[in-house]
């Protein structure tokens, strides 16, 4: 189905939607920043102090230290500052969800909508195509006409209006489809 790659299309190219994936995978990368949080530390730390002293001996010396440690820590209770982030994030997670749907959905009943507004629009223009045809050859009909003094300016006039009037709605739907291709291509996020 031309709509099913149309949305696929949208769902990969959609800055609106990619957007919506950044924040859901900032908010993923925070709750596992929080569970990270709640377990133990383990560090090593060194350090390393080379003192000299200038002078003459007795006075001139060097000092070597060299300290070196490990340090664990573990959390013990925090107030429930962590689990109440946690349960947060996790709100601000569905909610983001819940609006990337809401945007897919509005997304999709666009792309159904323009698309087949195109396809009217084609129909259409293939219609106005043949009246443009039966109207020009009926604009030469009643010049030939009143050429040779058969027809009358009325007949000519009125033809004349025809073909314009034609060729007026003709314009109109070419705008119709192109205007409705810009905002299908926006919609998939292709422009």
């Amino acid at each position: 189905n031309n709509i099913e790659i149309l949305f696929n299309m949208a769902k990969d190219n959609h800055p609106a939607l990619k957007g919506q994936e950044y924040i859901i995978s900032s908010i993923d990368k925070e709750l596992k920043m929080i569970d990270k949080e709640n377990l133990p530390k383990f560090s090593l730390f060194s350090n390393l102090e080379n003192y000299k002293k200038i002078g003459k001996i007795p006075f001139g010396s060097t000092t070597n230290n060299i300290d070196v440690g490990v340090q664990l820590s573990f959390p013990l209770f925090d107030g429930f500052k962590s689990s109440n982030r946690k349960i947060k994030e996790q709100y601000n997670k569905e909610l983001e969800i819940e609006e990337k749907n809401e945007m897919q959905r509005a997304i999709y009943l666009n792309i159904i909508k323009y698309y087949y507004d195109i396809e009217k629009a084609k129909e259409s223009i293939e219609i106005f195509n043949k009246l443009e045809a039966s109207s020009s050859e009926a604009y030469i009909i009643s010049l030939e006409r009143y050429k040779i003094g058969v027809g009358n300016i009325l007949d000519l006039i009125s033809s004349q209006n025809s073909l314009l009037d034609t060729l007026n709605e003709k314009n109109n739907l070419n705008y119709s489809y192109l205007l409705s291709r810009y905002n299908l291509l926006s919609n998939i996020g292709s422009l």
